[in-house]
């Protein structure tokens, strides 16, 4: 995906389980930063967030920013392996694998009164 002159996303082909997440700076080539352990899976640029689906059902928000990996939240989504995008709408997010979906609730709730 392309964030105000860069590149991020999943550049592991066929690196299984290990492939890494990484920013490339677009003018130059230059790799920002790089982080192991996303695989094959699949990444959506939302809000100034890298939102990535790890191929082991791991679904990780990243800021996109190129000056470091900063990791906002992590959460094992679904079993089974994962190769596609997720998706989000309406403040959910929606995953699957190779076994199962999930729809999860990432809108931040009023307060009670």
């Amino acid at each position: 995906m392309y964030h105000e002159g860069h590149l991020y996303g999943l550049f592991g082909f066929k690196q299984w389980e290990q492939g890494p997440l990484k920013c490339v700076e677009l003018a130059t080539g230059q790799e920002k930063w790089s982080r192991n352990g996303f695989g094959q899976g699949g990444t959506i640029l939302v809000d100034n967030h890298v939102v990535a689906l790890a191929e082991n059902g791991e679904l990780v928000v990243v800021e996109a920013r190129p000056d470091g990996y900063k990791e906002a939240a992590r959460h094992r989504a679904v079993t089974g392996k994962c190769w596609n995008n997720p998706a989000v709408t309406n403040g959910r997010i929606y995953a699957r694998s190779t076994k199962e979906g999930v729809c999860l609730e990432v809108a931040p709730r009023a307060a009670a009164r």
